[in-house]
């Protein structure tokens, strides 16, 4: 991707998301009070660490993003110094030590053995994890329907057919995304109690904790 894609990042994945920001505020709202640090996997431009700092000023976050513009984006938007940004992959990079971890529009890019071994990772390096995602129908028929929602979605957003053609070629090439079934059953297994606060035309936020 170019840099004007990227410095237009924030315009276009509110048109290209149903719900975004309300997904956002809705993982910020949800963090536990006494939690005092959060690791964002995915940061992008940092927004859900904005959305976080808003309701917890105080909050101590770092972001992980692979692309460096990304970062420079989100470094240059938030000034305080409680958040900080770093280049790298999450799959390879030693994760800063956090009491939360969240992640959005993130994970359903990866393998279903990355994705076991990152769920896996955040289990066993912090208290709960918020998490913000796409998720594939759970029969063709719906996946069919949830994809003719998210396309009629950017167009009623202003974005053009040729955009909406490359971002279906994107998902089809990039997209990896497990149903609400493979969902839970892959966070019982690594030991997550969970709690689904959205659902909705293929996306959904979940809020997870350890069993007890």
């Amino acid at each position: 991707m170019g840099t004007g894609f990227y410095q237009s990042y924030d315009r276009m994945i509110r048109q290209a998301c149903p719900d975004y920001d309300y997904c956002l505020n809705l993982i910020a709202e949800n963090i536990p009070s006494n939690i005092i640090s959060v690791l964002d996997l995915g940061s992008g431009t940092g927004n859900l660490a904005q959305y976080i700092l808003k309701i917890r000023s105080g909050i101590k976050i770092c972001g992980i993003e692979l692309q460096q513009t990304l970062v420079e984006i989100a470094s240059k938007k938030i000034t305080s110094p409680n958040v900080s940004f770093i280049q790298g992959d999450i799959l390879k990079l030693d994760w800063p030590n956090a009491e939360c971890v969240t992640s959005s529009l993130t994970i359903h890019h990866f393998t279903q053995k990355q994705k076991e071994d990152v769920f896996r990772k955040v289990y066993h390096s912090s208290r709960c994890f918020l998490y913000f995602d796409r998720l594939k129908g759970s029969s063709k028929a719906e996946e069919k329907q949830n994809l003719e929602f998210l396309f009629n979605h950017m167009r009623k957003a202003g974005l053009s057919e040729e955009t909406i053609r490359e971002a279906k070629t994107e998902m089809e090439k990039n997209d990896k995304p497990l149903t609400v079934r493979q969902l839970n059953r892959l966070l019982k297994s690594v030991g997550f109690d969970y709690e689904v606060l959205y659902l909705k035309n293929g996306f959904a936020v979940y809020s997870c904790t350890k069993k007890e």
